[in-house]
């Protein structure tokens, strides 16, 4: 079993449960076949560590995990303790005696000291790229130049979609790059039969995602108040939270949607694999996606699907687990989600389930993942 280092600046933590959640799940996929370890800097509001950080050092869902948690005192002055407590990491790893055999990056710019570790020691460096800035050109001119310098120099890329390639391309066109998808958790999210409803009783319709523009979810309010027009047999659970909660609430408020869209908040997956396995469907209306990690959850739930044509979602969805639309389109949006009302029962949940399950389960995802790091070491080793 290779010892790989996994290096990520988003991880579930107090503050927020669900940042950087896919990152967790490719780590428990990893760890089935390798020996694996996260580092993560975690920046907190809410708690008080000591000075300049405290260092958590723990199994997490059978993943060790050691944390560095520090809070933003003096203005810049956490930057300089992030760069700090990377330091110690890789020193309180040397002092253990681990050698790791990979350092795998999720996101280029995990972290400046652990990617020149890795070029002192000669260790391959993996990275995982799930940022859609690349997508929407947000990148600021320092982190172009930082981008393409880290990118070149890995070992490989894997960006989790076709998608999400094309746009890493024109940073490192020399790299290898190979496509490896988000991860999900088939343990917890299952299929379950569907229940065929009268035409007049509810139909429950979900979305899971950051209140945040990106996620198109105003368009997803205004293509309920055109269908409640003509239909009022359903109701939307928005599971997530962000910087335009209050937006988004105050738009359901004006248009009169209260009965019909309900604002649940931030939840934990097993919370949000109930609604989307109580759900009859599921809606993501993003604008901007690299993959879509949630769609697969609801997939694994045998839920149909109703996604934008994006990028990300392209590569996921087939005509037997749900329907493709144009985003910024709230007419086309409200046409996909009658006809979804209509015929929801007609997709197999337990086909769509089994699609997931062949290609983004834990295993499919850590045997994958694990065959890549093989080649890399071997590779490395004939190199000495």
């Amino acid at each position: 079993m290779a010892n790989i280092l996994l290096i990520t600046k988003w991880y579930p933590n107090d503050d927020n449960l669900m940042n950087g959640i896919f990152v967790k799940e490719f780590a428990k996929a990893k760890a089935l076949y390798n020996n694996v370890i996260v580092l993560h800097g975690e920046l907190t509001s809410i708690r008080n560590p000591k000075f300049p950080f405290e260092v958590v050092d723990g199994l997490e869902d059978g993943v060790r995990t050691i944390r560095f948690i520090y809070k933003r005192r003096f203005l810049k002055l956490h930057r300089i303790i992030n760069i700090i407590g990377w330091i110690y990491f890789l020193h309180k790893i040397n002092e253990e005696g681990i050698k790791p055999d990979i350092i795998h990056f999720h996101e280029y710019d995990a972290s400046l000291p652990a990617f020149i570790y890795a070029r002192i020691n000669n260790i391959p460096l993996v990275i995982t790229e799930h940022y859609t800035g690349f997508v929407k050109n947000s990148l600021s001119f320092f982190a172009r130049i930082f981008a393409r310098i880290i990118l070149k120099k890995a070992n490989i890329i894997l960006p989790v979609s076709n998608y999400l390639k094309e746009y890493l391309y024109s940073y490192a066109p020399n790299a290898r790059f190979e496509v490896v998808n988000n991860v999900v958790n088939t343990s917890l999210f299952k299929p379950v039969p569907v229940k065929i409803k009268g035409k007049n009783e509810i139909k429950e319709l979900v979305t899971v995602a950051r209140l945040v523009e990106n996620k198109g979810l105003e368009y997803l309010i205004k293509a309920l108040n055109l269908l409640r027009n003509t239909r009022t047999d359903f109701i939307l659970n928005i599971i997530g939270d962000g910087e335009s909660r209050e937006k988004l609430n105050s738009m359901v408020n004006e248009l009169g949607l209260n009965e019909f869209i309900r604002f649940q908040g931030m939840l934990p997956k097993p919370k949000v694999s109930e609604y989307m396995s109580k759900s009859d469907f599921f809606v993501l209306p993003s604008l901007f996606e690299t993959f879509g990690c949630v769609i697969i959850e609801a997939m694994a739930c045998g839920k149909p699907i109703i996604a934008t044509n994006i990028g990300g979602p392209n590569e996921i969805l087939t005509p037997q687990s749900g329907i493709l639309v144009k985003s910024a389109d709230s007419e086309v949006l409200k046409d996909a989600i009658e006809y979804m009302l209509d015929n929801y029962w007609k997709y197999s949940p337990y086909d769509i389930a089994n699609y997931v399950d062949k290609n983004y389960s834990y295993s499919v995802i850590g045997t994958k993942l694990t065959q890549i790091y093989d080649d890399l070491i071997a590779n490395n080793d004939n190199k000495k």
